[in-house]
Formats: structure tokens, C-alpha cells, sequence
């Protein structure tokens, strides 16, 4: 698979990627609007990407979040995005799977309670359950994270302790843990990361620390990988670059650049038959990408 162009896809925000029912997914913010678009790879074998369109009714300024939650009645992609224009609540709405008497499609998109964001926010899902986290809003910098057993309900939010980003953290799972992953406070383009378990009665992050020698402008994406994480990122300011490095549990390895530059905070999932997907805008037309992560390598 080369770097393909997602047809009618452009955008002047960030982008999210998924699986869904077994094909990547891509959303972004539109270039003239602040509609929310996805388009979906349903056939790998001929590289057919669906036609943009929007989820029903949703905008945001920045971006959504997507990820896949799934339990005994299916498998459900879902999006959170900080609203349109000055609107910096957090909103949320799922796809649910259709039912022999109807029901599927987008739900209502509803408003977090009594949280906000500057930014555009993460998703990861743990099986039934999915995980969000944040950056606050107006000069909040301090990083929160909540969880919802549905992608509907949220529980209240809490702070990822002593942490600070000017744009936000990335999240994912891995081997039953959550590790989020984010570009420093203000100037700090150093990224920093900490690991949240989800078993064992576990309350809090891991203290945070820095991933030697790696800088960027925006913060990286995240996803598991045959049991490791990898990190993609645009460079520092000034370098469009995409860079990439794993996590093993314990340490992580030094950073590689792929052959591709990027006008936007990448995205990366695992889909199709295990394949490691990454997806960004070009700087040059705002264009919308995606490649196989071997392929640009």
C-alpha cells in the first residue's frame, strides 16, 4: 500500500484513526467548515475508501478522537471532540450496530458534564470500556483523563497528577495498561510519558517521565503493537517530519524518521490483518493520508 489520499478529504485541524469492523477509519475537521468527516478502507485489496461523510450534526474546532469499544451485542466506533468555535466542552456520541428492529447509526451526541478542553482530546478503548483523556481548558494546561463503561456515560473526570501540556496527551492500551504519552507545558517540546494499570487496584499514573532525546511540536500518536507501543510524531517546530519510536515496558528505543512529512498531529491504529496504519494531512493542499507504517519506513 502506498500513501494514499483519502478522495474528498481535507482539513485544516487534526485527524483520528481507528479500527472499525476490521478496516481503518479516518475522521477529521473539514478545511471549510468545522463538520467532523470519516471515510472508511472497507477493501484493502483494491484500496477503496468510502466517500466522506459527516457524523450527523457534530463540529469541532480542532478535531474528534476515535476508537473502537466493543462488548457481547457488537462492536461500536467512538468519537469525542471538543466543540466548534469558542465552545471548549467535550462532547461525545457513538455508531452504534444495526438491529433486525433498527436502532443503529450515530446516538445523540451529548455534553461531558462539567469538563473542558483547549485542545483535541484522546480515546483508547479496553474492550466494553473506553478511556478519554485531555488537556484543561483556556490556560489549563494540567491533564485529565476519565472512563466510560458505553462511550455515552462518562465518569467524573480526574487529573493525571502532575502533568502539564500545552496540547494534550495520546492514549493507548497496552498489555492491560493505559500509557498516555504528550508534548510538554508551553515551549517544552520534549515529549514526556506515564502508565496507568488497570488491574491490581492501581489509583493513579506512574510519576511522568521524559522519553530521552525526542522532540516535537504537537505530541505523538499512540497504539499497541505486537507488544509494544509505538509512538509516531511530527518533529519540532519547524520540522514536518514524521518520527517514530517503540516502547517495550520498560525503556524506549531511539527515535527513526519515516519518508513522509505531515501538516498535522498524526494518527496511527491497528486494523485490517494486524497492520499498523498512520494517518496526517498534507501541509502542501491539506489533503487527507494514510500508509501502512512499513511503508514508510
Amino acid at each position: 500500500m502506498a500513501v494514499e489520499v483519502v478522495p474528498g478529504a481535507f482539513t485544516q485541524g487534526g485527524v483520528a484513526a481507528s479500527d472499525w469492523n476490521g478496516f481503518p477509519t479516518v475522521a477529521w475537521r473539514g478545511s471549510d467548515d468545522e463538520w467532523i468527516w470519516y471515510s472508511q478502507r472497507v477493501n484493502v485489496t483494491n484500496e477503496l475508501w468510502t466517500p466522506p461523510v459527516t457524523i450527523p450534526g457534530i463540529a469541532s474546532s480542532i478535531g474528534a478522537a476515535l476508537a473502537q469499544r466493543h462488548d457481547d451485542t457488537g462492536q461500536y466506533l467512538c468519537a469525542l471532540w471538543k466543540g466548534a468555535n469558542g465552545d471548549q466542552g467535550l462532547w461525545s456520541a457513538y455508531f452504534a450496530p444495526g438491529t433486525p428492529d433498527g436502532g443503529g447509526g450515530w446516538q445523540p451526541q451529548i455534553d461531558i458534564p462539567h469538563v473542558g478542553s483547549a485542545s483535541q482530546p484522546a480515546l483508547a478503548g479496553v474492550g466494553p470500556t473506553v478511556y478519554a483523556a485531555w488537556r484543561g481548558l483556556n490556560d489549563d494546561q494540567a491533564q485529565y483523563w476519565s472512563s466510560s463503561p458505553d462511550g455515552y456515560a462518562w465518569n467524573p473526570q480526574q487529573v493525571i497528577g502532575g502533568t502539564f501540556s500545552s496540547n494534550g496527551p495520546n492514549i493507548t492500551s497496552y498489555g492491560g495498561d493505559l500509557i498516555a504519552a504528550w508534548k510538554g507545558m508551553n515551549n517544552d517540546q520534549s515529549i514526556w510519558w506515564s502508565r496507568l494499570p488497570l488491574t491490581g487496584g492501581a489509583v493513579d499514573w506512574s510519576p511522568q517521565q521524559r522519553v530521552p532525546g525526542i522532540l516535537s511540536s504537537e505530541g505523538p500518536a499512540l497504539a499497541e503493537w505486537g507488544n509494544q507501543v509505538y509512538a509516531v510524531w511530527r518533529g519540532e517546530t519547524g520540522d514536518p517530519r514524521l518520527w517514530s519510536t517503540t516502547f517495550d515496558g520498560t525503556s524506549w528505543a531511539p527515535q527513526t524518521v519515516l519518508n513522509i512529512v505531515a501538516g498535522c498531529r498524526p494518527a496511527i491504529c491497528i486494523s485490517g490483518s494486524d497492520q499498523l496504519y498512520v494517518a496526517a494531512s498534507n501541509p502542501q493542499d491539506q489533503t487527507v493520508w494514510c500508509a501502512l507504517y512499513e511503508d514508510l519506513i
